[in-house]
């Protein structure tokens, strides 16, 4: 198994240093199951930082031919990111019912909506 590190085009400084932190970490601690990855192989689609037959075998494993279509401007990031966000939907379980919690409805996910003292042991099954 091999640990991937893709580098968009559009990419900023911020994410590429954050996914090549995240891939070193994944290798480095034998995670998700790459117990025999030898290195982080990262497939970029500005510049060659592979060999083609890794870069072929990347898209394999998903399924793909490469990149199909090109990102937007950089610029339209924060207002699909804003819009995402009022999609966000936050319940509860309250007697047996999920009920929204209309407070973090539509707003960014923080760690304080996590209460501690809502957390149920019951094992739920299909």
């Amino acid at each position: 198994m091999q640990v991937y590190n893709y580098v968009g085009r559009y990419s900023n400084v911020i994410e590429r240093a954050r996914g090549a932190e995240v891939a070193m970490n994944i290798h480095q601690k034998k995670d998700l199951g790459c117990l025999n990855s030898r290195q982080v192989i990262t497939v970029s689609e500005e510049k060659v930082t592979c060999s083609s037959s890794y870069v072929e075998n990347f898209w394999k494993l998903l399924n793909g031919t490469g990149p199909v279509a090109g990102a937007g401007h950089p610029d339209e990031d924060e207002l699909f990111e804003s819009a995402i966000i009022a999609t966000n939907m936050v319940y509860e379980v309250q007697d047996d019912e999920l009920v929204p919690v209309n407070e973090y409805w539509g707003t960014v996910p923080k760690i304080e909506m996590l209460d501690p003292s809502k957390v149920s042991t019951q094992t739920f099954h299909n």
